[in-house]
Order: C-alpha cells, then sequence, then structure tokens
C-alpha cells in the first residue's frame, strides 16, 4: 500500500518515516542534492534511488537503483516489495552510514578542520 501524505511539517518526518518499510528517492535532475537521504538513512529505510550522482555519493552501493523512467522505477520497486524481508540489512548499513559520515557533530568537526587548514 502507499499513501501519498502531501507536504508534512518537517518534524513531524520520523513519525512518518517510521511507519514506512521502503524509502524511494526519484529524481531526474543530476545536478542537484537530495535532502531526503539523510533522513530516510536515520531511519534505516531500504531505498530506491534513480541512479544520480548525488544518490551515489550518499548511498553508494546500499540502494536499489534504477535509471530515471517510469518503467524502470516500477520495476525495481516491484523487486524492491518482493525482498523487503532481505533489505532490512541494507537500511541497517544505510543508518551506521549516517551515524558515522553525516551527523551535525561530523559535519561541525570536518568544518572545524577545515577552518583550522585555513588559519
Amino acid at each position: 500500500k502507499v499513501h501519498f501524505t502531501g507536504p508534512i511539517p518537517y518534524q513531524q518526518a520520523p513519525r512518518y518515516l517510521a511507519l514506512g518499510n521502503l524509502a524511494v528517492a526519484p529524481k531526474l535532475a543530476t545536478s542537484e542534492g537530495s535532502g531526503k537521504l539523510l533522513p530516510y538513512m536515520s531511519m534505516a529505510l531500504p531505498i530506491v534511488a534513480t541512479d544520480t550522482p548525488a544518490h551515489r555519493q550518499y548511498l553508494d552501493e546500499l540502494a536499489l537503483y534504477t535509471p530515471p523512467r517510469v518503467d524502470a522505477l516500477a520495476r525495481t520497486l516491484t523487486v524492491a516489495f518482493r525482498d523487503l524481508k532481505n533489505l532490512k540489512a541494507m537500511g541497517e548499513k544505510l543508518r551506521a552510514r549516517v551515524q558515522k559520515s553525516y551527523t551535525w557533530q561530523h559535519t561541525a568537526s570536518k568544518m572545524t578542520g577545515i577552518f583550522e587548514d585555513m588559519l
């Protein structure tokens, strides 16, 4: 089952994401980031994503990638829904990845290092 909520307040996103079994990140643009990925990752959701450089940067090989076409997305989603039990491990690895590399503390530490190098 799929439910399209429409816009929700950002603070409520974890409550909604906790209800899901799979996250989908379809993006046609290849030159912009994807702000949805970090919350999906932090909730340990396996992700089906279009194959873009930004998605590869965040997800590495821990996603099911699809070309940016409706038919390909539908096929990849079908595969994902049939294998949800096995994809749970992928979601857990994504959560570990976000905790290791994409926390506020990690980002602040990186920025501090850059500023110290500049000084």
